[in-house]
């Protein structure tokens, strides 16, 4: 099921439509919103979307998708969310994020990623987000960090990487992150 097609909206800046078992985003999917600066698409059937879903949305500074269904992050897929600055992709089946997956999201402070299937924190997965403050791993399966798998990380405060499964964190994993406040390893069995 697709995102319905809706008529020019240029003066809606909020935007929600939870509980409609969408499940595609297709290119330009909120082209006609263009003043639009609260997406709300949480709890619907979401497995993927195209890399051009999300343009045209200039003035979006938050995004909730908690509670689809999307299983990977593929590079550079929110790409022209220049000016968003939280983003909520909780409680998904994310496995996977490619690296510059968040790539353009140039003012984002905070990501939540909790509840999620993520294994792995592959090198520079996180590229790009430069001023990112808060990132919420917690409660996924991650077992291992790859060296720079933090990288670019540079105002990331607070770090919350309790799983349960965590076993190997690679040397330099979190080099860079010269600002970090808390770092939460809680319940994890590191070697």
């Amino acid at each position: 099921k697709k995102f319905f097609n809706l008529n020019n909206f240029p003066k809606v800046k909020i935007l929600i439509v939870n509980n409609c078992e969408i499940e595609l985003l297709e290119e330009y999917t909120f082209s006609n919103f263009s003043q639009l600066e609260i997406l709300d698409i949480q709890s619907n059937k979401i497995e993927s979307f195209a890399v051009n879903s999300f343009n045209g949305l200039r003035n979006l500074i938050y995004l909730n998708m908690n509670g689809n269904r999307v299983k990977i992050i593929k590079k550079r897929s929110f790409f022209g969310l220049s000016y968003l600055k939280k983003f909520d992709l909780k409680e998904n089946l994310i496995e996977s994020i490619e690296e510059e997956g968040f790539y353009g999201l140039n003012n984002l402070t905070e990501l939540n990623l909790l509840k999620n299937k993520i294994k792995i924190i592959k090198k520079k997965s996180f590229y790009g987000l430069s001023t990112l403050q808060i990132l919420n791993l917690r409660q996924n399966s991650i077992e291992f960090v790859e060296e720079k798998g933090f990288y670019g990380l540079f105002d990331l405060i607070e770090l919350d990487l309790s799983t349960y499964f965590l076993k190997t964190i690679e040397k330099k994993s979190f080099s860079g992150l010269e600002n970090l406040r808390k770092l939460d390893l809680s319940s994890n069995s590191i070697e």
